[in-house]
């Protein structure tokens, strides 16, 4: 097979990885990208949404809040769904899929063109083949493009505009620069703080550009024309998004009020946020980016930065590694468009170092090299083919199957939901609305075997300051249960009691004696089944053992919930639906 044919074969492959990562990765990697994103989506196609930090009134109309988010992507997501529902009217998974694909194939386009500007950046013929491998068999980028966070479709412009930076750097084509100030623009509109690598970039192009002064300027003044183009075209959606079209009454910019909230409390230093030292986004990067691979990823950056210093990407990135080092509240996808720029620092490291003092012919190096790649593929295959909250797949299963199962109970143990709802559908105050479409949900306690409605049009969304601490409340008395009301149903209700598996009227966990109490055991012998949902992984596994007990679905399997090293058992959050006879 020719290299041709091989390099069309591998990203053919990776194309398909990245599809696969779209429909597969259900659920969210952080919060942000579904309630920043799909909630704003949500609020323009319905109106029945939690948007974040922005606050709805009874009429679902935005009256106050924090408007430092972008609309620009739920618009482009709102456009796509507008267009879909003319066909059909998809539910949440479904649409989400296709979202995510959309979002995927630009990413994996940016992919294709980046690679094709940089292979010969700084970098000669021999190390291609690294690099092409390096690159296109990346673990991170199915799993970053397979997102609807802001940071995907940012990083995608990002390197459509350094791509195109790295060819036009040298010329004086005015047309060519307005395009890469309409590439800039996007990059920025989609993630505010990657305004600081367009800044170093810009700064880059006016020092070390190889034409003119004059034409330098030209060139610089060109391309700012077409940021402020598209800024101004988000203010348009900004507008449409936040007041009602063409309201100018509403005029909102986001890019100023991020920076505005974050300084009114000290740039994410108040007690309100994590603070973190300086250095802590090399312990996130070592610990969290997939190690040993993150290790090789740390010293070629590092390496990068020293040797390249004139290097365009040095000033993309390491401008925007420091800034964000000195924000005391840190989270690794923050410096995700960093990282994602891996496979050109490990391959500049492997050219520069390992290759021009022959290390990469000793035998150990070589070993090295051949279980981090083989690492890498395992790594590239997982987040490809699995759900990021696979939680979703049981409470889906309970959603479609609606209408044969009105009744469930949910047994937890108190100390192994601490920080969460105890209802199930509300995983971080986020899916109840997105994905399952009830009507209403009711929150009720019950008292002397009345029910007493406890909370009134219950949106399904539990701040912890008001619905935890109900939960807890009533929790260990058995005290309470959750309504779910869905269009169109058959049945009134799916009913969800919320039980403490110590003190309870139907099972005896110790014993695995079911229908405790009499009056129980008549009203299931007369042909109803008994459905119990759990996500505590000792239940779990006592109702695997039951004989009178099948399992449905669960969130992992089997294995998992006895697996008790490092905790795995209790850090994944693994549903598990059972029937019981």
């Amino acid at each position: 097979m020719s290299k041709e044919k091989l390099y069309s074969l591998i990203i053919f492959s990776v194309l398909i990885l990245h599809i696969a990562a779209s429909y597969y990765s259900v659920g969210w990697y952080n919060p942000d990208e579904q309630s920043c994103v799909l909630e704003y989506l949500l609020y323009k196609i319905d109106k029945f949404s939690d948007p974040c930090f922005i606050y709805l009134n009874d009429q679902n109309e935005i009256y106050e809040g924090i408007k430092i988010r972008s609309w620009s992507q739920p618009f482009i997501y709102f456009i796509i769904t507008k267009f879909l529902f003319i066909f059909y009217k998809l539910d949440g998974f479904t649409l989400t899929f296709i979202l995510k694909l959309f979002s995927s194939l630009i990413g994996f386009l940016s992919m294709i063109i980046f690679f094709r500007s940089s292979k010969s950046y700084e970098l000669t013929k021999s190390t291609e083949k690294i690099y092409f491998l390096t690159f296109f068999l990346f673990w991170f980028y199915p799993f970053l493009h397979s997102r609807t966070s802001s940071e995907n479709l940012s990083i995608a412009f990002l390197f459509l505009s350094i791509s195109l930076c790295i060819k036009i750097m040298n010329n004086k084509n005015y047309l060519l620069y307005f395009l890469m100030g309409i590439l800039m623009g996007l990059t920025f509109i989609f993630r505010y703080h990657l305004g600081i690598s367009i800044f170093f970039i810009l700064l880059w192009i006016l020092i070390y550009s190889k034409t003119k002064f004059q034409i330098r300027v030209f060139n610089l003044f060109f391309t700012s024309l077409g940021i402020f183009s598209i800024i101004l075209l988000e203010l348009l959606i900004n507008i449409w998004g936040y007041g009602g079209l063409f309201n100018f009454n509403q005029i909102s910019f986001p890019a100023y009020g991020i920076f505005n909230y974050s300084s009114s409390n000290n740039f994410f230093s108040n007690e309100m946020w994590t603070t973190d030292p300086f250095w802590n986004y090399l312990e996130l990067s070592l610990t969290k980016f997939y190690p040993p691979i993150s290790i090789l990823i740390i010293v070629s950056m590092f390496y990068f930065w020293v040797k390249g210093r004139y290097n365009l990407l040095t000033w993309a990135t390491l401008p925007f590694f420091i800034i964000h080092s000195l924000i005391p509240h840190k989270e690794l996808r923050y410096i995700f468009p960093v990282l994602a720029f891996s496979p050109y620092f490990i391959s500049f490291f492997y050219e520069k170092y390992l290759s021009y003092r022959e290390l990469d012919k000793n035998k150990y190096i070589k070993s090295i090299i051949i279980f981090l790649f083989l690492l890498n593929i395992l790594g590239l295959f997982f987040v490809s083919f699995t759900p990021q909250k696979p939680q979703l797949k049981v409470l889906n299963y309970i959603y479609k199957n609606y209408d044969n199962i009105n009744e469930i109970y949910y047994f937890n143990n108190l100390d192994n939901i601490d920080e969460d709802s105890l209802n199930p559908f509300n995983l971080k105050n986020l899916t109840t609305n997105y994905y399952f479409r009830f009507t209403n949900i009711e929150l009720f306690k019950i008292n002397k075997n009345e029910k007493i409605r406890f909370l009134s049009g219950y949106s399904g969304f539990c701040p912890k300051t008001i619905c935890y601490d109900i939960e807890r409340k009533y929790f260990k008395t058995n005290n309470l249960e959750y309504h779910y009301f869905k269009k169109n149903s058959s049945i009134p209700s799916l009913k969800i009691y919320l039980r403490d598996p110590d003190n309870n009227e139907i099972v005896d966990f110790n014993n695995l004696n079911f229908y405790m109490d009499l009056n129980n055991l008549n009203f299931y012998m007369n042909g109803k089944k008994l459905y119990i949902l759990t996500k505590d992984y000792e239940i779990y596994n006592k109702l695997l053992d039951a004989k009178k007990c099948s399992k449905i679905i669960s969130s992992y399997p089997n294995f998992i919930s006895k697996i008790s090293k490092n905790r795995i058992n209790q850090r994944l959050t693994n549903y598990g639906f059972f029937q019981c006879l």
